[in-house]
């Protein structure tokens, strides 16, 4: 990774940035003669557009049976016992509850929402009322925070996987997150501290 330089001797697709921007140099092998191309960094490690989400629902979300997350098997009884026809429609009972949800600090409203909503969006709900939350930036102007294409944050924690022996499908197993960190845009990061964690002794509670 380096500096783009004021007089490039290599391709680019992508023209609008100026020369002190970090590219990356990359062989170009889709063309018919190799060549190596200067591209961006925050076109390879990142969303461009990052307050804009471009995602639409898919043919997953108008049928049962074409639903093929792992969550199918819970997501279509619950279905049957709300009388849905679309998978959609348990988000929409998911997204219900938590506008009409009355948040009480003894916590009576896991109870309430759990029997609400779909149970393991209810239970990441209320997983989730168990941190704190602080909202950082940058240290400097010129430094970003990056959201990849293909996640909306990251945590810290223990995780591990599992292979089924009768299978030898590889699974996600038992985890737990510490901390999780959530970019909302160049400059701001959203990160929640779990409660479980022991205040930090130099300040007196949570850093």
């Amino acid at each position: 990774m380096a500096q783009a330089p004021e007089n490039s001797s290599v391709t680019s697709q992508y023209q609008h940035y100026y020369h002190d921007d970090l590219v990356i140099y990359n062989v170009a092998l889709q063309e018919e003669v190799l060549s190596l191309d200067e591209t961006p960094v925050n076109h390879i490690l990142g969303v461009q557009d990052m307050y804009r989400d471009t995602d639409k629902p898919t043919k997953d979300h108008a049928h049962g049976e074409d639903y093929c997350l792992d969550d199918k098997k819970l997501i279509l009884e619950y279905m049957e016992k709300k009388s849905h026809k679309r998978p959609l429609d348990v988000w929409f009972d998911w997204l219900e509850a938590i506008m009409e949800i009355d948040l009480d600090s003894k916590g009576n409203y896991m109870d309430i929402i759990t029997a609400k909503a779909f149970y393991h969006d209810a239970f990441w709900f209320c997983q989730h009322n168990q941190f704190s939350m602080a909202i950082c930036t940058t240290e400097t102007v010129k430094d970003e925070y990056i959201l990849p294409e293909n996640s909306y944050g990251v945590f810290e924690g223990s995780s591990c996987f599992i292979t089924d022996r009768k299978t030898g499908r590889v699974e996600p197993g038992p985890w737990f997150q510490f901390h999780e960190f959530s970019p909302v845009s160049p400059k701001i990061m959203i990160v929640l501290r779990n409660h479980m964690l022991p205040p930090d002794p130099q300040s007196g509670g949570f850093q």
